[in-house]
């Protein structure tokens, strides 16, 4: 993966009327954009000069990822996208879910990767963006599917993963993967899914900051490159051409595998488990002292320990 950037333009000197000029261009009273001119205005010179797309909206994306299937006015603000055999999408995603009474927001910074092959679904829950000592996920997984690692590992993240499919989660976070997972990405959580690695951060990226950049980009060099390596030659061992589930190893008849590139069924997708703990906390409390606003105020805490915990920093 080749992902070496050129961060000039984020910390460019801007005169105002160059601002003011981009301002007036990019006037769209159908949508209002995310961030000032200014923040847009660095971003659209950052991607022009790295061979990247700049959008300051879009709305809802078809990836597999947990975050991008929840809730309702789902959209995608401040991001990048790279086309192509090196496919790269970096950006802010929000949607809206609704308790019936009450309407929550939420927003998630994410990388999105394009994997050669399609892969079990593994999700790695960093322990050190929790908050409470509840999960920043969106969403649950059942607690059959946590595995340890080797090492500290468990110290730093809580990996799930598809019952059956250890072997497989061993092959690819071999132990010079999880410690760049520990040195370069742990404050971030991360998602396998079909050809799909997507790292996700609550409360979203300040994507026209330099640091942020820098950290994200160090991230997608090393982790990233590194499981696109460790699962370019990953076929799946009980998935044969008739798509039933079939016992042996991770390298018994690879060929016929690697040709169709599938993951069987058990595999696939990891199950859900009850919603995060905190989120329950907080509907409970909401329900029996009749104050729904408390979810707010949880929200409002939880996005003061992201940003103490942000890349900013």
């Amino acid at each position: 993966m080749t992902s070496i950037v050129d961060l000039g333009a984020l910390d460019a000197q801007l005169s105002e009327a160059e601002i003011q000029d981009f301002r007036e261009r990019a006037k769209d009273g159908s949508v209002q954009p995310a961030g000032s001119a200014e923040q847009r205005l660095r971003l659209s010179l950052f991607a022009a000069l790295n061979g990247f797309e700049f959008g300051a909206h879009r709305g809802a994306v078809n990836y597999p990822g947990m975050i991008f299937g929840l809730g309702y006015n789902r959209g995608v603000s401040q991001h990048i996208l790279r086309r192509g055999e090196n496919f790269l999408d970096i950006g802010n995603y929000g949607y809206t879910v609704n308790d019936g009474k009450t309407e929550f927001s939420y927003g998630y910074g994410f990388v999105a990767i394009k994997l050669q092959r399609r892969m079990p679904h593994l999700v790695l829950d960093s322990n050190k963006n929790n908050f409470l000592g509840a999960t920043q996920l969106p969403v649950g997984f059942s607690s059959k599917q946590r595995i340890s690692l080797e090492g500290n590992f468990d110290e730093y993240f809580t990996m799930y993963c598809p019952k059956g499919y250890e072997r497989d989660a061993l092959y690819v976070f071999t132990p010079d993967l999880m410690a760049l997972m520990i040195d370069e990405a742990v404050s971030v959580d991360a998602e396998i899914i079909d050809d799909w690695m997507f790292l996700y951060q609550f409360g979203g990226f300040d994507l026209s900051n330099p640091q942020t950049m820098a950290t994200l980009f160090g991230i997608i060099e090393t982790v990233g490159a590194k499981t696109l390596a460790r699962t370019v030659h990953y076929a799946d061992s009980r998935h044969n051409l008739g798509g039933e589930a079939v016992s042996g190893s991770v390298g018994a008849g690879v060929s016929d595998r690697m040709a169709h590139n599938q993951v069987s069924a058990a595999g696939a997708r990891l199950k859900r488990g009850m919603a995060p703990p905190l989120k329950i906390a907080v509907w409970v409390t909401s329900i029996v002292i009749g104050i729904p606003v408390v979810w707010g105020i949880a929200q409002i805490a939880i996005m003061i320990a992201a940003t103490v915990r942000s890349f900013t920093g």
